[in-house]
């Protein structure tokens, strides 16, 4: 394994965490030369090298049920253009085929199939379309006692700026995403099916209350907690907290 920094990228490593029981791999999506999207992990510059999307996804598909065939779900975070992104959704669909889980999954009044009738099933988590922003700045805090460097920061504005709406060939292989932004979960949780949230942003509302709004969420609806944007170096949060809450997706 590599830093996300300074890191040999290939479709190897996706093969390895999911023969692992690795259920959520995230898919870090950038045009590539001759209108073939890459996979690599960067702030618009390349910070670590690139492999190609449909490796990726030819890779995701062979390894994916062959230890065990619980859901996996593909958080795509998509920098690419949309002439790209139409690319991605032909390979999303050409590769995945009746595997591809794609009934809307984002209302804030869905009910969720259950783990059983998602055996086999791949579902893939992206950004909202246009106009339907799921950041509220929250995540741009910096907790105290952390040192983050200006390099970093700077890091984490541009990853942000490049980051842009799906477009509608690519929205229709999406199922879910956090429909709107977060404030709190009595003004939201009518509002969102989804919770996507970092560790810096969840740790006010798994102590507020002693945490019961989040554990009613949880039983209902499906939270994603990731690390925070400072870590730059790779290192891993505990998720013990947010997984006695109820929270289900944990990314590394």
């Amino acid at each position: 394994m590599y830093y996300q920094v300074d890191g040999h990228s290939g479709v190897n490593q996706y093969r390895r965490v999911l023969s692992r029981g690795c259920r959520c791999v995230e898919l870090d999506v950038w045009d590539g030369d001759d209108g073939e999207p890459v996979i690599y992990h960067g702030i618009g510059v390349q910070l670590s090298s690139k492999i190609l999307f449909k490796d990726v996804l030819a890779a995701i598909n062979e390894s994916a049920f062959v230890e065990n065939d619980q859901l996996v779900i593909l958080s795509l975070e998509n920098h690419a253009s949309a002439s790209q992104q139409v690319r991605m959704a032909e390979l999303i669909r050409s590769m995945f085929h009746e595997r591809l889980f794609r009934e809307p999954l984002w209302q804030g009044d869905t009910v969720f199939p259950s783990l059983d009738q998602l055996r086999g099933r791949i579902i893939i988590q992206g950004e909202p379309p246009a106009g339907k922003s799921e950041d509220d700045g929250s995540d741009d805090e910096i907790p105290a006692g952390v040192e983050v460097s200006e390099s970093a920061q700077q890091i984490h504005e541009n990853k942000k700026a490049s980051a842009g709406a799906i477009c509608d060939a690519l929205a229709d292989c999406v199922s879910f995403y956090q429909a709107a932004p977060f404030r709190g979960f009595e003004q939201s949780s009518d509002k969102i099916s989804f919770l996507n949230m970092s560790e810096s942003s969840i740790g006010k509302w798994d102590r507020e209350g002693g945490g019961v709004a989040l554990v009613r969420f949880d039983t209902l609806k499906l939270s994603r907690i990731y690390p925070a944007w400072w870590r730059v170096l790779s290192t891993n949060y505990d998720p013990i907290t947010h997984w006695m809450h109820g929270c289900q997706v944990r990314m590394n």
